[in-house]
């Protein structure tokens, strides 16, 4: 088999090909895992992390703060959020684990182990019998949360149980989830956390799925109308490839001879979907930027086959067997994007509405799921008209900090900036209805796109060179025993503005992005010379102004 990239939807691939004499056969059949990254991509080879990137193909190791074997997984964020990084301190790129260690991922190519089995046992408070390792790490809905999956068991001859430990880079807390699964000593359990606000977990052996909504507190297994869930008796004894989801809620569970199973997050049964392709076909599911469903076909020529799975048409087909219905007519709404920045003094509001047979008694649900920094206010509308109830809800998120005076500002301020995660939907639906959630982020804070500049800022109207002025220590704060000499930074600064040094000089503070020109900042602000000159004067204190 080949290993192939793509960087535009598989349009056009390579493939990946590594140097001579790096790798054995042996080691070239055994990828169990590959992981991409910004600069390259990361493989896993029988307990090792290999690194390739433009120019070269790494073992990685001590030198980069990883053991060199016993390595049984890597992972990277799964969904694509932005603007999640408001806080100063930096955020993992990926994790890699051993049965007894945890490793968090920095650029440019730097780990650090948080955790090992011994240490959070203690942390979790857990008994000292038994077996405790580590099952899979993944990065969960919440783009600054990481979720353990943990293999505890007894005598170990039969059954395991299996706990979820969850893992803030925010608050570097570690939280046992209420949740507890028993399978079989020899089960090799997979995680996913769909697109969602709260924690919600699928995860999967060989031959059956399990879910976890609400938080952990409704578990199962997923049931089927024959065989009780097990999947493979359906499937001609073949075992579970790979469990899809995409950002609506769909799921999609692919056996290793390429029939699928098909269920939407929050319900608890699966239907068997049209078969695609014939058993002998690798293939898999892709996700492309855009959010659309995609089959990846892989054929023993090594040439790929991309083509386009309408999940919603085959699910239309399945129901006309099935005689399930959805229990809404329409459910919609005006959020357009997947991130909001909600900076000081500003609100979010939004709309969603249902339609629905009257008696239904439906009704749509907004949930968050993040530290408790915005305040919310939402009203509800309600009409009947021709056997059909419509229900709208308006929901407003703000804050009432108030900043001014305040003696620790820094303080409060990191205190209240944080990220939501935030979830509308109708309080029922069933595996045939259309898109039934909207999911997005609310990052509280200051957009990193934005920096605020003297009116009359400006890059591009002088010429760049190399300039470097002298401050006399006379005039400096500290009084030091040299003048200091300052190079000026153009790309920070832009063109210096030009004074009359007899006028007075009233800046005027400006609010901009990547996009440019926002809005004149109108607070109160003081200025000061940022290399401990003190050779200048105010016409106002903050006390007369």
């Amino acid at each position: 088999m080949e290993t192939f990239q793509t960087n535009d939807s598989f349009r056009t691939w390579t493939r990946i090909r590594v140097p001579p004499n790096i790798l054995t056969d042996d080691e070239r059949h055994n990828v169990s895992d590959v992981n991409l990254y910004w600069s390259g991509i990361f493989f896993l080879i029988n307990g090792i992390v290999y690194f390739r990137n433009l120019t070269a193909f790494t073992r990685l190791g001590n030198n980069e703060n990883l053991p060199e074997g016993g390595i049984i997984g890597l992972s990277s964020r799964k969904w694509c959020w932005s603007k999640y990084k408001l806080k100063p301190n930096i955020k993992s790129h990926m994790v890699i684990w051993t049965r007894e260690e945890i490793y968090l991922g920095y650029p440019p190519l730097r780990f650090v182990k948080i955790i090992t089995i011994k240490k959070l046992r203690k942390i979790l408070n857990m008994p000292a019998a038994g077996v405790l390792t580590i099952q899979d790490v993944k990065y969960t809905g919440h783009p600054l949360e990481i979720a353990l999956l943990l293999n505890h068991c007894i005598t170990c001859t039969t059954v395991k149980r299996l706990y979820i430990v969850i893992y803030s880079e925010v608050t570097k807390e570690w939280v046992l989830q209420d949740f507890e699964l028993d399978v079989a000593i020899d089960s090799v359990v997979t995680s996913r956390f769909p697109y969602a606000s709260i924690s919600e977990v699928i995860l999967w052996d060989k031959h059956r799925v399990y879910y976890s909504y609400h938080n952990f507190t409704v578990t199962g297994v997923l049931q089927t109308p024959t065989e009780s869930g097990n999947l493979s008796r359906l499937a001609h004894g073949s075992v579970i490839s790979t469990v899809f989801t995409d950002y609506y809620g769909n799921i999609i569970v692919k056996m290793e001879n390429n029939i699928m199973f098909f269920f939407k997050i929050y319900t608890t049964d699966a239907v068997k979907l049209h078969l695609w392709t014939n058993n002998q076909t690798k293939s898999l599911f892709f996700l492309n930027a855009s959010g659309k469903i995609y089959l990846i076909y892989v054929f023993d020529d090594g040439t790929i086959y991309p083509q386009d799975y309408p999940v919603r048409l085959e699910t239309q087909s399945i129901a006309s067997k099935t005689k399930e219905k959805c229990p809404f007519i329409i459910f919609h709404h005006n959020i357009m994007y997947i991130s909001y920045v909600l900076d000081k003094g500003h609100y979010l509001s939004f709309w969603a509405q249902i339609v629905y047979p009257e008696n239904a008694g439906l009704y749509i649900t907004v949930e968050s799921y993040g530290p408790d920094i915005l305040k919310k206010e939402s009203q509800v509308l309600y009409e009947i008209a021709s056997g059909y109830c419509t229900k709208t809800i308006t929901v407003t998120f703000y804050q009432t900090v108030d900043y001014e005076a305040v003696k620790d500002y820094f303080t409060l301020q990191n205190k209240n900036t944080g990220l939501l995660v935030v979830r509308v939907r109708p309080s029922e639906y069933t595996k045939m209805c259309p898109a039934a959630q909207k999911v997005f982020q609310v990052a509280v804070g200051c957009d990193f796109s934005k920096f605020i500049a003297v009116k009359g800022f400006d890059r591009k109207s002088c010429r760049w060179h190399d300039f470097f002025y002298i401050i006399k220590k006379s005039y400096l704060r500290d009084r030091p025993s040299k003048n200091l000499r300052v190079k000026y930074d153009w790309k920070k600064y832009g063109c210096p503005l030009r004074l009359n040094f007899k006028e007075k000089f009233h800046p005027v503070l400006q609010l901009y992005s990547d996009d440019g020109y926002i809005e004149d900042v109108d607070v109160n602000f003081i200025v000061w010379e940022i290399h401990g000159r003190d050779d200048y004067s105010f016409n106002n204190t903050m006390k007369t102004v």
